[in-house]
């Protein structure tokens, strides 16, 4: 697998959104995006049509990786500060730093292949580390979930060995 990627400073994003502990056995990432979208639809104040979907795991997830240890996975997106937000809603900040960005092409179910070559593949044989800070996926008009040529950008937190 050669995915092309770049290495970015990311600035401190602030998003609202809704939010459940999950694990990659248990996955309930279906179930928060069906919750959250009906309720981002009613909101006029929406910064963008960007859709965040953040990962926030423990320190030392993944070593030893167990897929049934469970991490706060996030559906959200970005609002004007004013915004009345649902009651649902729940601020999530991911916090400055370095990542490195790949675009992913293909079905969201597919994904998995393309993480596990990042975390397993590319990163021992980059200069860098994963940082503790959260995962998230970007998702524009580009993306159009089970579509073959759907795209996403992943965004891994790195730092230096």
């Amino acid at each position: 697998m050669n995915l092309s990627h770049r290495i970015e400073n990311s600035p401190e994003i602030k998003l609202h959104g809704i939010s459940m502990e999950t694990s990659l056995i248990e996955n309930k990432t279906q179930l928060i995006w069906q919750k959250f979208m009906p309720l981002r639809a009613k909101i006029q104040g929406r910064l963008n049509e960007i859709l965040f979907s953040v990962e926030d795991y423990p320190e030392n997830y993944f070593n030893p990786f167990n897929p049934n240890t469970p991490f706060q996975k996030w559906a959200a997106c970005a609002f004007q500060i004013d915004q009345e937000l649902p009651k649902e809603f729940k601020e999530v900040i991911i916090p400055a730093g370095l990542y490195v960005v790949f675009i992913y092409t293909g079905k969201g179910s597919e994904i998995g292949q393309t993480y596990q070559y990042i975390i397993s593949k590319w990163l021992p044989q980059s200069g860098y580390k994963l940082a503790n800070r959260p995962h998230f996926a970007k998702m524009g008009s580009d993306y159009k979930n089970e579509d073959t040529d759907s795209k996403e950008e992943l965004w891994i937190p790195i730092k230096s060995r």
